[in-house]
């Protein structure tokens, strides 16, 4: 046998035995369907262990039609291995087009992420590592405009922020420590949080669950609320700025033994939100946080 057959030969073998390999992982995932609440879950699990997602997953709303079938929109794509998400993720808004895209390694956010308004513009750009904001970040008006921009690290903004101006030119905005004495004006509302739709409320930079990670990570529970056995919830009452950043910082109902006082301190040095907005321009907006201190 020649050395060229011998390689034809291999190549051949090597090629269908990659072959057979790829059709038994393939037979190692089956998909599952779910409906309910009016959303589709589709997804593939691992054949020998049901409980595992190993592959491709979609959620769809399934919106009742008065006629024949009914409407069905994709909502959220993604990936698993191994019940993690990997790879690229894209969110979905109801009327079809892209809101959110990023990528997932290990359940945790990385790379660049971006989200968008409705009208396909994009709303905020920039970077994760291992599932916390990471670099630098732009964040857009509804016309394309860019509003701000500024870097991150390990989930906390850094001093390094610019403002912009409709016409493009740097503002001069003041920053989180900043004080402004008689800043609510009649053209300048706060505006509560139940009379904005909810595609503008104010919201924490990654969500809810950001928000959440943040606060346990921050809070210590106070010595002598622990000492005492004292348990209960403070409410913080305070207003996201233009800016996003939290301003007069109130306890609006708290308990004993120093929680009232590290639940300020927590919300006063938190990250900037994504500021509410009307009619497509940024508004301060009153907003109430419940801190639970609860011992283990």
């Amino acid at each position: 046998m020649s050395k060229n057959t011998f390689l034809l030969l291999f190549s051949a073998c090597f090629c269908l035995l990659m072959g057979l390999q790829t059709k038994a992982q393939t037979a190692e995932t089956v998909w599952v369907t779910l409906d309910t609440n009016y959303i589709r879950y589709e997804y593939e699990v691992l054949k020998n262990d049901l409980s595992i997602k190993q592959g491709s997953y979609k959620e769809s709303w399934v919106i009742p039609q008065t006629q024949q079938l009914p409407f069905i929109q994709t909502k959220t794509e993604g990936q698993y291995d191994n019940n993690k998400q990997t790879g690229k993720w894209t969110f979905y808004n109801t009327k079809g087009k892209v809101e959110t895209t990023g990528f997932f390694k290990d359940d945790l956010q990385v790379g660049q992420w971006a989200t968008y308004w409705k009208n396909g513009q994009p709303r905020y750009i920039g970077l994760y590592n291992k599932g916390k904001l990471n670099g630098r970040w732009q964040f857009y008006a509804y016309n394309g405009a860019l509003n701000y921009e500024g870097n991150y690290l390990d989930g906390n903004p850094t001093n390094e922020w610019l403002f912009y101006k409709e016409d493009g030119s740097i503002d001069d905005l003041p920053n989180k420590d900043t004080t402004i004495e008689n800043e609510i004006t009649p053209k300048d509302s706060i505006y509560n949080l139940l009379r904005i739709l909810s595609e503008n409320q104010p919201h924490f930079f990654g969500g809810e669950q950001q928000l959440f990670t943040y606060l346990s990570e921050n809070i210590k529970y106070p010595a002598v609320a622990r000492e005492n056995g004292i348990e209960g919830t403070v409410y913080i009452e305070f207003i996201i700025s233009k800016q996003g950043f939290p301003e007069k910082v109130v306890v609006k109902r708290g308990i004993e033994g120093g929680c009232n006082e590290e639940a300020l301190r927590v919300i006063k040095q938190m990250p900037r939100w994504i500021p509410g907005r009307l009619d497509g321009k940024p508004i301060r907006v009153k907003y109430t946080l419940p801190i639970k201190f609860k011992l283990q």
